[in-house]
């Protein structure tokens, strides 16, 4: 499961538009990050969150030595604020595609990319989270 994970979310790289505000019935060609992961997941059947704060909430954590594809890259962003939160720590979601690599919506410029991990600057970069469904299986990353 894994795999196919990765190849749907990189299925849209190049293929679809960021839009900040974008409705989960235009994707998967108009998305923003969390309608992204959303929309990935449930191509196979597994349901997460709509936003991107909620997607943390609901993962497990993982330890970056413990990271499989598949897992999700959570970074800062103002997606608290909007949910009535009163600290901004979690904003924007992307997809782990391999060592050192995830897949994210990454704003209207540069839309849907794969991009190395590591050009995360280590203050924006909050967790990993592993969706409760991908748990049993162990893949190497």
């Amino acid at each position: 499961m894994h795999e196919e994970l990765v190849a749907l979310a990189r299925s849209l790289v190049g293929r679809s538009r960021y839009v900040l505000r974008a409705d989960t019935q235009d994707a998967p060609h108009i998305l923003n990050c969390s309608i992204m992961t959303q929309w990935v997941f449930a191509q196979l059947g597994i349901t997460i969150p709509r936003y991107a704060i909620e997607q943390y909430e609901n993962t497990i954590p993982v330890h970056p030595d413990d990271l499989q594809a598949g897992d999700l890259v959570f970074m800062v962003g103002r997606g608290k604020r909007r949910l009535g939160h009163e600290d901004d720590i979690v904003g924007h979601v992307g997809i782990l595609s391999g060592p050192d690599r995830f897949i994210h919506a990454a704003n209207s410029k540069i839309h849907v990319v794969e991009a190395p991990l590591s050009n995360i600057p280590a203050e924006h970069l909050v967790a990993f989270g592993r969706v409760p469904e991908l748990a049993t299986q162990n893949p190497p990353l």
